[in-house]
C-alpha cells in the first residue's frame, strides 16, 4: 500500500502477496494495491492485463466514486488507441461489466449496434433478429444515439419494403394508409412521389380515368399537404374532378366552359379527347344518335379547335 501511495506502482506490483488474505484489513490493501495495478496497466494502455486486478478490486471500485471516475477516464484514453472493431467490443463489454458507468453503457451499446449493422449488411441477421437485439441494446443504454439511429433504419427499410409490396400487388389505397400512419416523413415523401409519378405518366399516355386521376392527386396531398409540387397536382386533379362531377349532372356546357378556360392547356385536351373518344366509340357501337355525335364533336372543337388530330372528324361532322 506504501507503495501505491508513493505512486510507485511497479514496486507495489511486485509486493503484493500471492496469496488471498481472510482479514478485512488485509483484504482491502490486497484490493487497493490491485486497483492502483489495474489504472497502471491503464496507463500504459495494457487493459488485458488490468482485467484481474481490476476484477479483484470491483468491491472496493463500486464503493468508491472517486476510483470508478478514475477508471472511467483511464477507460477513454485506452479506447482511443484501439482501432479494432472486435477489440472494441472486448474491452467494451469489460468496462461495462466493471463500471456500469453512463460512458461504458454507451461505448458498449455502440460497438454492439455497430456489429448488428455489419451483420445485417452481410446477411447474417434478418431485419427483424437484428431489430429485436438492438431494444435489448436500449435496456443497456436508451439513449444511445447510434443504436437509435438504426432503430430507425431498420423500421423504415421494413415499411418501405411492406408499402413496396403492396403497391406491386396493386393496393394503393392500403399502402397509402400505411404511409400516414408512418412515423418516418421520408415514407409519406415516397409513396407521394409515387402517387404523382403515376398520375403524370398516366395522364400524358392517357391511360387514366378522371377518377383515378383526382384519387392519386388526393392521395399524394394527404401525405405530402405542404409539398408545393403536390399543391399544384392537387389543384389540377381537383379541377378535373369538378369537370366531371358537372358532367355527372348533365352540366356539360358548364363542363366545357370550366375546361375552356383552364389555366392547363392540358386539361383542355384532355377533356377534348374524351368527347372524341366518346363519339367515336358511340359510331363504332352505333348507341349514339348522330344529334349528340355531333354535338360532342362541337364541344371538342371548342377547347381543341386546332388540333391536327381531330380534323377529320371535324370535317366528316361538319363543324368547321
Amino acid at each position: 500500500m506504501a507503495a501505491c501511495l508513493e505512486g510507485d506502482y511497479q514496486r507495489a506490483i511486485q509486493l503484493k502477496p500471492s496469496t488471498t488474505a481472510n482479514i478485512d484489513i488485509t483484504a482491502f490493501a490486497q484490493r487497493f494495491v490491485a486497483y492502483h495495478e489495474g489504472c497502471y496497466q491503464l496507463q500504459q494502455q495494457k487493459w488485458q492485463e488490468a482485467i484481474i486486478p481490476l476484477k479483484q478490486a470491483k468491491p472496493e471500485i463500486q464503493a468508491s466514486n472517486d476510483w470508478q471516475q478514475e477508471i472511467d477516464r483511464l477507460c477513454g484514453l485506452q479506447r482511443q488507441t484501439i482501432s479494432e472493431s472486435q477489440e472494441h467490443l472486448e474491452f467494451a463489454q469489460f468496462c461495462y461489466d466493471l463500471l456500469g458507468s453512463r460512458d461504458a453503457r454507451s461505448y458498449l451499446a455502440e460497438y454492439k449496434a455497430e456489429q448488428i449493422r455489419e451483420q445485417i449488411a452481410n446477411e447474417q441477421l434478418s431485419l427483424a433478429t437484428a431489430l429485436r437485439e438492438l431494444q435489448k441494446l436500449k435496456e443497456i443504454d436508451n439513449q444511445n444515439p447510434v443504436v437509435i439511429d438504426l432503430i430507425q433504419r431498420i423500421e423504415f427499410k421494413q415499411e418501405l419494403e411492406l408499402i413496396e409490396n403492396l403497391l406491386k400487388n396493386n393496393q394503393f389505397e392500403e399502402a397509402v394508409q400505411r404511409a400516414k400512419k408512418s412515423q418516418h416523413q421520408r415514407i409519406r415523401n415516397i409513396v407521394s412521389d409515387i402517387c404523382v409519378e403515376i398520375l403524370i405518366k398516366g395522364f400524358q399516355n392517357r391511360d387514366l380515368g378522371f377518377e383515378d386521376i383526382y384519387q392519386l392527386g388526393y392521395w399524394a396531398y394527404e401525405l405530402c399537404p405542404d409539398d408545393p409540387n403536390v399543391q399544384e397536382v392537387y389543384r389540377f386533379s381537383q379541377e378535373l374532378k369538378d369537370i366531371q362531377n358537372l358532367m355527372k349532372c348533365d352540366r356539360f356546357d358548364e363542363a366545357v366552359h370550366r375546361a375552356r378556360y383552364s389555366q392547363h392547356n392540358s386539361i383542355r385536351n384532355y377533356v377534348a379527347e374524351f368527347f372524341i373518344n366518346t363519339l367515336v366509340k358511340g359510331i363504332e357501337n352505333c348507341d349514339l344518335s348522330f344529334d349528340l355525335i355531333q354535338q360532342l364533336g362541337r364541344w371538342a372543337y371548342e377547347l381543341c379547335p386546332d388540333e391536327p388530330a381531330f380534323q377529320e372528324i371535324y370535317h366528316s361532322l361538319k363543324i368547321c
